[in-house]
């Protein structure tokens, strides 16, 4: 189960003022800005619910998916994932999650997505049986089974997300981001 309570971010940027006076200006003091990325957010989401995130473009999707994850610390209120807090990153709890940011990737440029799978396996402690078995399993369900042995350059985009898509589900995590 997925609980979130109150939860908000809020992070500073700086402002810059226009023409040389402003640039000269702001050398010596800048000027802060506070910006709330996500604002008093509170939800439940049971054993078996799937949710998606709906919004316009800087409206705090992926800041919230980042805090899911605990990739960005919560300023305020509290995230709990099975008993776990997610910006503490135990083990146990990373073991149980996969996250697909369609800006990030895990993929290497220059190497096929199979030397990606391998480091995976080899980081989620999965055994040879069990890692060529979902290997198959999902690359055949993407239809990718030849895909994963071209280099990552040479893919299309549409061919990089299920590529990307197997190296997140690869280990089986309880949870999708």
């Amino acid at each position: 189960m997925i609980e979130v309570k109150h939860a908000t971010l809020q992070y500073t940027t700086f402002t810059r003022a226009q023409g040389v006076n402003g640039v000269i200006r702001d050398f010596f003091k800048r000027r802060k800005q506070q910006v709330t990325a996500v604002a008093d957010v509170s939800f439940t989401i049971r054993e078996g619910e799937m949710v998606g995130l709906i919004g316009r473009n800087g409206a705090g999707k992926t800041t919230l998916v980042k805090l899911l994850t605990g990739i960005l610390p919560l300023a305020q209120g509290t995230i709990v994932i099975d008993q776990a807090l997610p910006n503490e990153r135990r083990p146990h709890f990373l073991k149980q999650i996969g996250v697909l940011l369609g800006q990030r990737s895990q993929l290497i440029w220059d190497l096929p997505p199979i030397d990606t799978y391998d480091m995976l396996a080899a980081l989620y402690e999965l055994g040879a049986e069990q890692y060529h078995a979902r290997l198959n399993w999902l690359s055949e369900q993407l239809a990718a089974t030849d895909l994963i042995y071209l280099p990552v350059r040479k893919l299309s985009l549409g061919q990089r997300v299920k590529c990307e898509l197997i190296a997140v589900l690869l280990h089986e995590p309880k949870y999708l981001f």
